[in-house]
């Protein structure tokens, strides 16, 4: 719906592919076939957001996905506690059944979880996918300095520099 109202307006649209992932390039094509030019967006402006986990292995990318996957299936039982540590999501996740098995499986399918090569590639397609310029990313663990890592991992993958700071 949000897609709609943005291109009937004539403004901006971003669509959550960490949330709604399967229906995605679905709702970006018709943002862009329903976009009605305004005075300050005379073309589709649109971008697409994923939860991306970047670190320096496969391997630890993984790990510090594990917390979400957990932290997620906690949310689909109602249950709002804080995102766990890898240490505890393993704990969890060894006693997990075969549909909390899917279930994680299915929202790891919307996620970008990897090295600096496979998250940049994997980027570049979903913005291909999505026919988007923009990728907002949002990274999201049990500790902050990962987090921050993985901010700065995509960075360097896709030689980003810093913005001079207005003095």
């Amino acid at each position: 719906y949000s897609a709609t109202v943005a291109a009937v307006l004539g403004l901006p649209f971003c669509f959550a592919h960490f949330i709604a992932g399967p229906v995605g390039a679905q709702v970006m094509k018709a943002f862009h076939d329903h976009y009605r030019p305004s005075d300050d967006y005379p073309e589709p402006t649109a971008s697409v957001a994923a939860h991306v986990i970047c670190a320096p292995t496969m391997e630890e990318a993984d790990r510090l996905a594990r917390g979400r996957d957990v932290w997620r299936l906690r949310i689909d039982r109602g249950i709002f506690a804080p995102f766990p540590t890898p240490e505890e999501a393993d704990a969890v996740l060894a006693e997990i059944g075969d549909w909390e098995r899917q279930r994680v499986a299915q929202a790891r399918s919307q996620q970008i979880i990897g090295d600096p090569e496979h998250c940049h590639a994997a980027i570049e397609a979903l913005a291909k996918e999505y026919g988007v310029e923009e990728v907002v990313v949002v990274t999201i663990t049990h500790d902050f300095a990962a987090r921050c890592r993985s901010y700065e991992l995509l960075a360097s993958a896709f030689a980003l520099t810093s913005a001079p700071r207005a003095a």
